[in-house]
């Protein structure tokens, strides 16, 4: 008879195996903790996990394409970046190209109120940013130019035209100007405004057109036959041509008329004559204390017209707009 094998009883782990399996157990979890932390602290998104947790809410730097850390700018150095910009901006006016604008009527009809006209720093000299302390110098002023400069009267910025220049001997009569003895040219140009006369002047570089204001004559029939005498072609600045305000003396003045007296009626050397082309209308090196203008005090060459702003009027003259000046 066949003897039938005895069931092979149930292991039942002892309370050692128990803890030996625990034991791995925990140790394979903490091994497995252990490898994601470290791997966590080594991703670049979770460079302070470690320092801050797993629990923190602090925002997670953000990297460039090469792994580089991208910081925010501070307040201070977005202050620190605008002051360089608007330094840069304003050594760049002070010495490469700079606009103006004008208020005043002194240059009509070339330069118009509210004109902002465009100044080239560069045509003449190159000057320390600033000071206007004179590096070296490249070319000299020419008669015709429209410049902006220090007025040596009361040192507001000027614009105006060259009309005299070193070593020229210079006077203005019967509102035509002389260099030399020689008289420069002047072509009437038709109007329909009986208190202004407006002529083509050649002869100061380029040709341009000047005004002469009839706005103190003595009374209506002076300014009636001064307005034929221009009809019939003749240039005539009549002897009632007045400055609306004083510009020499308590009273005003005559300035169809000049004669410069300084240095034997000679421009001195290194000095410019200026004049508006408003002849009657205009305070420049004709008034008392103002004179030639030495060329420390020019700022650049005017040579355009960027826009036009006449706040007074309220009016936007958009044919002005970008526009070259002669």
């Amino acid at each position: 008879m066949a003897e039938t094998p005895s069931p092979i009883p149930p292991i039942t782990p002892s309370p050692q195996d128990s803890d030996l399996s625990e034991s791995v157990s925990d140790e394979t979890k903490n091994t497995v903790e252990s490898d994601t932390l470290a791997t966590d602290q080594n991703s670049p998104n979770n460079t302070n996990f470690a320092q801050n947790g797993p629990t923190s809410c602090k925002k997670a730097p953000k990297f460039d394409k090469h792994g580089n850390e991208i910081k925010k700018e501070s307040f201070w150095q977005t202050l620190k970046s605008l002051a360089i910009l608007i330094t840069v901006l304003c050594a760049i006016r002070s010495v490469i190209i700079d606009w103006n604008d004008v208020p005043t009527g002194s240059m009509n009809p070339t330069i118009l109120e509210g004109d902002r006209i465009v100044v080239n720093h560069l045509a003449y000299n190159l000057r320390v940013p600033f000071l206007h302390w004179e590096i070296v110098q490249w070319s000299k002023p020419q008669r015709g130019e429209i410049v902006t400069f220090k007025s040596p009267l009361d040192g507001n910025r000027n614009v105006k035209r060259i009309v005299g220049v070193p070593g020229d001997k210079f006077t203005v009569r019967n509102g035509r100007i002389y260099i030399n003895g020689k008289s420069f040219e002047y072509i009437a140009l038709p109007s329909d405004e009986l208190s202004k006369e407006f002529y083509t002047e050649k002869g100061v570089g380029p040709d341009h057109t000047i005004q002469f204001e009839h706005q103190n004559t003595v009374n209506a029939k002076e300014q009636i036959a001064a307005f034929n005498a221009w009809k019939a072609g003749e240039f005539m600045p009549p002897a009632g041509f007045k400055q609306a305000y004083p510009l020499n003396g308590p009273g005003p003045e005559d300035l169809s008329n000049f004669i410069f007296k300084d240095n034997e009626g000679v421009i001195p050397e290194g000095h410019y004559f200026m004049m508006g082309d408003n002849r009657t209308n205009s305070k420049d090196s004709r008034a008392r204390g103002y004179g030639p203008v030495p060329m420390e005090n020019i700022y650049g060459r005017a040579f355009g017209v960027a826009a036009n702003f006449n706040f007074s009027e309220w009016e936007f003259k958009w044919e002005r707009y970008f526009t070259s000046l002669e």
